[in-house]
């Protein structure tokens, strides 16, 4: 998984969300469960307060995120916000 993340200037822009999930990972429905699994778990990072910068958000899934669960895709996706707040040193 791999993230591309445009910052927004305007505090009252909040966060977007896309996903690139090409035919690789799977079949259409294999595809639309990582969706929602990974929208899911964006929401919950929200909500739970985590220091989700403000911006645009395209997050890339690869075929080796076909199996996992949604525990494991949560991780995978903090793990990649995180690294990418401290990469550029961004604030909430």
């Amino acid at each position: 998984m791999s993230v591309v993340f445009n910052p927004s200037d305007n505090f009252a822009d909040g966060v977007r969300v896309a996903f690139a999930i090409g035919r690789p990972v799977g079949g259409s429905v294999v595809r639309n469960r990582i969706k929602r699994r990974l929208r899911e778990a964006f929401a919950r990072m929200i909500t739970k307060n985590e220091l989700v910068p403000k911006g645009d958000y395209l997050i890339r899934v690869f075929p080796e995120a076909r199996n996992k669960s949604f525990l494991c895709l949560a991780n995978n996706l903090e793990k990649v916000i995180e690294d990418l707040r401290k990469d550029h040193d961004l604030s909430v």
